[in-house]
């Protein structure tokens, strides 16, 4: 029985790996920061981040690199040193959460962490929840 199970093995059409997108200035940028060391331990996967990326042309891959993930986690808070921090606001980070909740790269977790981390950080009432589609589904 467990032949026939090893006779069906397929290999991976492509490689599986999570799909980080933070601000590149960040401490978790770096290549072995705890926030990427975590993530690779959690989910067995490598993680990638846009200056991981090389291969022109630049942006169509980065596409390519968010669509083909298994995983995008996404940093969109403007927080540092736990205050709120507006010239942190990275569009770019924003604009890679949508390229992967398009393409369905399961980022539908991402507003519910977000604001729970949110709502553990302050009191604030600057901080309002994110809305997306994936929000309102049952």
């Amino acid at each position: 029985m467990q032949a026939k199970r090893w006779g069906r093995w397929q290999e991976p059409i492509g490689p599986h790996y999570v799909f980080l997108a933070l601000d590149l200035d960040s401490d978790a940028a770096v290549k072995r920061s705890p926030v990427r060391k975590l993530l690779e331990r959690v989910t067995g996967m490598p993680t990638v981040i846009g200056t991981d990326i090389t291969e022109p042309p630049l942006q169509d891959s980065i596409i390519r690199t968010i669509t083909g993930a298994q995983l995008v986690v996404a940093d969109i808070t403007d927080l540092r040193d736990g205050e709120h921090d507006p010239k942190r606001f990275n569009l770019d980070v924003c604009i890679e959460a949508a390229i992967s909740y398009q393409a369905g790269t399961n980022p539908s977790s991402l507003p519910r962490v977000i604001n729970a981390a949110r709502r553990s950080c302050c009191a604030s009432t600057r901080c309002q929840p994110i809305r997306t589609a994936s929000s309102y589904s049952p």
